[in-house]
């Protein structure tokens, strides 16, 4: 048996925030980067927000606040390629 758990509270909701460079906008759609172990790491797709101060921007979607993520998306990608 399964069951839907829902999580209220007053106030402010908790939402995964990211560096706006730790995003990659690539065939429509938004990526981060997510340590694989190792020296591995795993392209995951997001849905990305809005943009907050600090050039930071909210995730919707498989990331969790305080899950680390690469910090530069394009760096890594350019890296990969080459």
């Amino acid at each position: 048996m399964f069951g839907t758990a829902i999580f209220t509270r007053r106030g402010k909701e908790m939402r995964a925030v990211a560096p706006a460079d730790a995003l990659l906008h690539l065939h429509d759609h938004d990526w981060v980067f997510l340590p694989a172990g190792g020296n591995q790491f795993k392209r995951t797709e997001v849905h990305a927000r809005k943009m907050l101060g600090g050039n930071r921007q909210e995730i919707f979607s498989v990331l969790e606040p305080g899950q680390q993520v690469v910090g530069n998306a394009l760096l890594l990608e350019i890296a990969r390629n080459q």
